[in-house]
């Protein structure tokens, strides 16, 4: 099957997340299937290697040339591509992934 969702991002020139879902609800082997582009690929590792972000917290702590309004853009970006979720707090977004694997492997 992950030959499949390649085949359909690579045509769309988009990317999916595909990840396997036991019959008890565990989820593991989640992965891109596609390509972004090398800022886009950045910032989707550094939301889910984060758990949550924000853009002033990358700009602060890995975007030292990079604006605000650039990582910002990156984020909604991957968010209306359905690549992270966006949420709000007050007028502020923070960025969670869309498939979050826990300490105990869900």
């Amino acid at each position: 099957m992950y030959d499949e969702f390649q085949m359909v991002a690579d045509a769309k020139n988009d990317a999916i997340i595909s990840c396997h879902l036991s019959d008890g609800g565990q989820i593991s082997d989640v992965v891109l299937v596609g390509k972004l582009d090398p800022k886009q690929q950045i910032t989707f590792d550094l939301v889910n290697r984060l758990r949550k972000a924000d853009a002033n917290t990358l700009k602060e702590r890995f975007g030292e040339t990079e604006k605000t309004t650039a990582w910002n853009n990156r984020l909604a970006g991957l968010a209306a591509r359905g690549l992270i979720r966006e949420f709000s707090k007050g007028r502020a977004k923070y960025y969670r992934p869309v498939v979050e694997v826990g300490n105990d492997g869900r």
